[in-house]
C-alpha cells in the first residue's frame, strides 16, 4: 500500500522530524568553532552531533558530521555561506544563504535520508499543525450532511471543542 501520507491531499514532510540549525546559535555563541548536539527530548538519548568552523573572512561555516542513510554512513563536510542582516538599533544577526537557492534564511534543515543542510522550502518542508488544519475536514462534512447545519458551523463548533 502506499507510503508515508498517502490518502491525505496536501501531505508534506514536516520540519519537527528533521535536525534544525539555527544562526542564532552561532551569533550567540560568539565561537568561531565548536559543536551541537541533538537530543532525544522523550528519552534524553543525542541522536546527533555536528562540529563547525566559521571563517569570518570569506563569511562562510563548514559543517562537518556523518549522516547515515539507508544504513551507510557518509561523511559529510559541506561549507555554508553567510551574511549579516542589521536589526533595529545597532543590532545585527546572522542569516544563513541557503548552498541550494541563496535564500536568506535563519535555519536550515536535514530531513531523514537527506545529507546536507538546506532551507525549509528546498525540501518542501512544512509545519505539523499545516499538516494537520484539514484534518477533520471529512468528518465535518458527514456530520453536516447528517444534521443539515452548514459545514462552516459544524467546523467551528467543533474545533472549539478539540
Amino acid at each position: 500500500m502506499g507510503g508515508s501520507g498517502s490518502g491525505r491531499s496536501g501531505w508534506r514532510p514536516v520540519v519537527e522530524n528533521a535536525l534544525k540549525l539555527d544562526s542564532s546559535k552561532f551569533h550567540k555563541s560568539g565561537y568561531s568553532y565548536g559543536s551541537f548536539e541533538w537530543t532525544n527530548t522523550s528519552t534524553g538519548e543525542q541522536v546527533a552531533s555536528i562540529g563547525y568552523s566559521m571563517n569570518c573572512n570569506n563569511m562562510t561555516i563548514k559543517l562537518e558530521y556523518t549522516k547515515t542513510v539507508d544504513g551507510e554512513k557518509n561523511p559529510v563536510n559541506d561549507t555554508i555561506p553567510l551574511t549579516i542582516q542589521k536589526t533595529g538599533f545597532k543590532g545585527s544577526r546572522f542569516l544563513f544563504l541557503c548552498p541550494k537557492c541563496s535564500a536568506r534564511v535563519a535555519k536550515l534543515y536535514l530531513p531523514n535520508g537527506a545529507l546536507y543542510f538546506r532551507c525549509r522550502k528546498c525540501y518542501n518542508l512544512t509545519y505539523q499543525s499545516s499538516n494537520d488544519s484539514g484534518k477533520f475536514n471529512g468528518l465535518f462534512r458527514h456530520i453536516a450532511a447528517n444534521t443539515g447545519l452548514p459545514f462552516e458551523n459544524v467546523k467551528r463548533i467543533l474545533k472549539k471543542k478539540w
